[in-house]
């Protein structure tokens, strides 16, 4: 299973910075959301001979972005609880 990474110091504060809505919308909704969405959406289209274009990419770009917030959450609250570990 895949695991949110978590992130070093240096690059943690900056976004920590511009707080978790930018967090979770650039790097669970646009990074990981889209960029899923697409690839399971060319990796269908390729790979399965009944693949419904019209139906079926429309929903990747809903649902992919749409648990890519519970990715960017869980990727946020790993980094918190890291970076609050690791000042004390």
């Amino acid at each position: 299973m895949f695991l949110p990474k978590v992130m070093p110091e240096d690059k943690w504060l900056p976004l920590r910075e511009r707080g978790i809505m930018f967090f979770i919308t650039l790097h669970g909704v646009l990074k990981w959301g889209v960029t899923t969405a697409a690839l399971w959406s060319g990796a269908m289209t390729v790979l399965v001979s009944d693949f419904n274009v019209a139906r079926d990419v429309p929903r990747a770009f809903m649902i992919f972005p749409a648990v890519g917030i519970l990715w960017g959450a869980a990727t946020w609250w790993m980094n918190e609880r890291f970076y609050k570990n690791t000042i004390k």
